[in-house]
């Protein structure tokens, strides 16, 4: 049995240094928008969590291997789980709608799964890899005119056969 599980607690403990046309740094709470609101770090408020930084990651994989006649078999699933994080810490940059492109990423969960048999040199596996066909939004970010997300991999189900030759 295969398992990990991390819970991280991330946080910005320091911010970027921007500067200014003339080399000095650039210091935010002074700045003001035309409502006379603040203007954010880009680079994320301190305390803030970090972008890509899951509070919960849990994998899960088990395997049973038996034998029957000359033939060696087993049977494989696994899970994978993760929380919701942030694509960006950057607060300043919206889009054309004008909403922030921090975009939260949504937890996910996956699942896997594999059986198969071989004797001596041989093995054939049937496996199937996001089983549940879900669409985990792994990273998103603002181009020019639209958001784009980077997802996983769809369901895939397929057939494996493996031959050791001599002396590989």
């Amino acid at each position: 049995m295969e398992r990990g599980v991390s819970w991280n607690h991330s946080e910005l403990v320091k911010q970027a240094t921007f500067l200014w046309g003339d080399g000095t740094p650039i210091d935010f709470s002074t700045l003001r928008t035309e409502g006379n609101d603040t203007v954010p770090n880009p680079g994320g408020a301190l305390g803030s969590p970090l972008a890509g930084a899951p509070e919960f990651q849990g994998k899960l994989r088990t395997r049973y291997d038996w034998s029957f006649d000359s033939y060696n078999a087993f049977a494989q699933i696994g899970v994978v789980h993760q929380s919701s994080s942030l694509s960006t810490t950057d607060l300043l940059v919206a889009d054309l709608q004008g909403n922030s492109t921090a975009y939260e990423l949504p937890a996910f969960t996956t699942y896997d799964g594999a059986f198969g048999f071989g004797k001596n040199a041989w093995l054939v596996q049937a496996y199937g890899e996001n089983l549940s066909d879900t669409r985990a939004q792994l990273f998103a970010n603002y181009g020019q005119y639209y958001k784009g997300i980077t997802v996983n991999r769809p369901r895939t189900i397929g057939l494996r056969f493996r031959y050791h030759f001599a002396g590989s």
